[in-house]
């Protein structure tokens, strides 16, 4: 018995292991296009976050049953954040998406003015984009107002207004 704990001990030491797991390649850009046609819009896919990861990108149902367009990403810190975007919203919605953080005030990120929730206890910065036909959700998890408004700027212009 004590000669078979040693080959599991020894065998242990000698398998060669990962030391992380190395994330999916995930098209952002294919998923998006693929999701315009049900969304009615095409959603923000992020351009120019040198060190971010896209970890997940697709089409969701949110809360009231309302189609979202989610995109979640790990900065170069490795924080998270994520995009969330409807043609229409609810509040409850918003709380869910922004996990009950509550209103700070506004935001002038990339020339349009964001609703700014923080929930503080679970160090969550959401900024919220309501414009016609179009909501966006824009979340920093440990990162922050810098990494949320970051993101928002590496959005295209066009992805967050219907206006031309």
């Amino acid at each position: 018995m004590g000669g078979l704990a040693v080959l599991v001990a020894v065998l242990t030491l000698l398998v060669p292991r990962a030391n992380s797991v190395p994330l999916e390649t995930i098209d952002a850009s294919a998923a998006a296009r693929a999701a315009a046609a049900q969304l009615g819009f095409t959603p923000a896919v992020p351009v120019g976050l040198p060190g971010w990861t896209v970890t997940i990108a697709g089409l969701r149902q949110g809360s009231d049953g309302i189609l979202t367009w989610h995109l979640g990403l790990r900065t170069a810190a490795g924080n998270y954040a994520g995009v969330e975007q409807a043609s229409t919203s609810s509040a409850a919605w918003v709380n869910t998406l922004s996990s009950g953080a509550g209103w700070t005030g506004f935001e002038d990120v990339a020339g349009h003015r964001w609703q700014y929730l923080v929930k503080a206890e679970r160090s969550t910065t959401t900024l919220v984009l309501r414009e016609p036909g179009r909501t966006t959700l824009v979340t920093a998890k440990s990162g922050g107002l810098a990494d949320a408004e970051r993101l928002i700027e590496a959005l295209p212009p066009d992805t967050l207004t219907l206006r031309s």
